[in-house]
């Protein structure tokens, strides 16, 4: 059996949101020449005309695009009905014909579901984060983009949601794909403020009360005081959405501040800070920085890296400043400051991650595997991690703290994931397979043997080079 004919079986393991995703969106990668002939558009013109009237009215448009997992905001569609309607458009009265409503919806597919100024602003940000102009992002360079826009996410779960836009299988994400995995952190954003609409609107009106404003924007993460807006009459759900848009820039300036990290990793991190304060300056000095960079292995060991931490801490608090940090310290100064101290911990861990895809690049060589058949594996490892989790009620993963410690699989994960392509794990083999793991455990550990994702690549090309009790013909019967 070939590797090739193995890789289509193992990505039968992962979880199904790849295949959703791109059935549910497949039109916002076609291009017209693709569409041509028009029988797919014709079944969807005529399956959307749900009263026959040869039109597709605004209610109707909002139903197509509700099933294709788009939020149908007004400014969004007044922006295209003017692209595509001749006339002014009446949200009552006014129908798109055939070709108006191909129309629209190719445009909404280009720009997926984004206003022609949120595309051009993103593509801006795209091209800043694409530092080494190659057309695409990795998903480290998408990690750190996500976090300079306001969001909290790490590596781990970045490269999972890679995989679900990355319709390549580079493991790369050109501008198209970037703009879909935007969409899809766009409704979820949009789906929290349905929620806090609906919990909060009168019942009798559908709209929500303006005295309930500032109570829903705390409570999705907004800080008080806000502004005046505009408004003296009950809002919309599209009112709402343009206010929590307007604050957007606060909430993102605030989140930089955070660089990133959940609210319970900044809580180890202030407790950790507070006992390395011994004074309780709310500063330490570069003696009590190096005590708690010594409790995570990042304390520096020569006068060179002594010298990349002292600039590292200059970059750590312009970061600070620029997050809106009024009184940081001076640069070159012996004191650090609790937000620099934040930013200084995201520049080390991504340090980590850079030496870990370093090290992942080293191995996928040396055992000659596809950076596409590498992504593949990796989702197949992350599958497994979590399944062997829930299995077990184990902490298989420990994500919090200053220094991410990395996934990892016990021996009983990877017996479940050899018996699910069909093995029989007899005693014989099995003390064959536990020998194996327990040689690729970079840490010694024997009975405790764990694999990380570089030593699980190890094991996958074991497998099919020594064809593990026959792995090859019973994956190739699967496939």
């Amino acid at each position: 059996m070939s590797f090739a004919e193995f890789l289509i079986f193992a990505r039968r393991l992962r979880e199904n949101e790849h295949e959703r995703c791109l059935k549910n969106h497949a039109a916002s990668f076609l291009t017209p020449a693709e569409r041509a002939g028009g029988v797919e558009d014709a079944k969807q013109f005529d399956s959307a005309d749900a009263d026959h009237s040869g039109g597709i009215s605004e209610r109707e448009l909002r139903k197509v695009l509700k099933s294709k997992s788009y939020t149908p905001l007004r400014s969004v569609l007044d922006e295209i009905f003017a692209e595509v309607y001749p006339d002014d458009w009446d949200e009552d009265d006014s129908e798109l014909d055939f070709d108006q409503f191909f129309d629209f919806m190719l445009v909404l597919n280009r720009r997926d579901g984004f206003m022609m100024r949120e595309c051009e602003e993103l593509r801006k940000t795209y091209e800043r984060f694409d530092e080494d102009d190659s057309g695409e992002v990795s998903a480290m360079e998408v990690a750190a983009l996500f976090r300079h826009v306001g969001y909290r996410v790490n590596l781990e779960d970045i490269r999972d949601e890679v995989s679900q836009v990355d319709a390549n299988g580079s493991g790369q994400l050109d501008f198209r794909e970037f703009l879909r995995l935007m969409r899809l952190y766009r409704e979820k954003e949009l789906d929290r403020v349905k929620k806090a609409f609906e919990k909060n609107r009168d019942t009798s009106t559908g709209s929500l009360p303006l005295k309930m404003l500032d109570q829903v924007l705390e409570a999705l993460g907004n800080e008080a005081p806000f502004p005046d807006y505009p408004h003296t009459e009950d809002l919309s759900f599209d009112d709402l959405v343009d206010i929590v848009d307007s604050c957007r820039s606060s909430f993102v300036a605030k989140e930089r501040k955070k660089a990133g990290f959940s609210d319970v990793e900044l809580e180890e991190f202030e407790a950790l800070f507070h006992r390395f304060d011994k004074d309780h300056s709310k500063t330490i000095d570069n003696k009590e920085l190096q005590g708690i960079l010594k409790e995570f292995g990042w304390e520096p060991r020569t006068r060179e890296e002594q010298q990349e931490l002292i600039s590292k801490l200059d970059m750590a608090r312009q970061l600070a400043r620029e997050a809106g940090v009024d009184d940081e310290s001076e640069n070159g100064s012996p004191d650090v400051k609790f937000w620099a101290f934040v930013q200084l911990i995201r520049m080390l861990r991504t340090d980590e991650d850079k030496a870990e895809e370093k090290k992942v690049l080293k191995v996928m060589q040396e055992l000659r595997f596809s950076e596409g058949e590498t992504e593949e594996f990796r989702q197949v490892f992350r599958s497994w991690v979590r399944r062997a989790t829930e299995l077990a009620g184990e902490k298989e993963a420990v994500g919090k703290g200053a220094s991410t410690a990395a996934e990892t699989i016990g021996r009983d994960g990877v017996h479940r994931l050899v018996r699910s392509l069909g093995i029989s794990i007899n005693p014989a083999n099995k003390d064959v397979l536990d020998q194996r793991v327990s040689s690729l455990d970079e840490q010694g550990r024997q009975e405790t043997a764990r694999l990380d994702f570089c030593s699980f690549l190890r094991l996958m090309r074991w497998l099919l080079d020594s064809d593990f009790a026959g792995i090859n013909d019973a994956a190739a019967k699967h496939a």
